[in-house]
């Protein structure tokens, strides 16, 4: 999985990851 990390929320423990085509995944 690659992509930029839009966010992350530690304390949840996950976040959300824009791909290269700009879809969240």
């Amino acid at each position: 999985m690659t992509g930029v990390v839009k966010w992350f929320d530690a304390d949840k423990g996950y976040g959300f990851i824009s791909s290269a085509d700009g879809k969240d995944i």
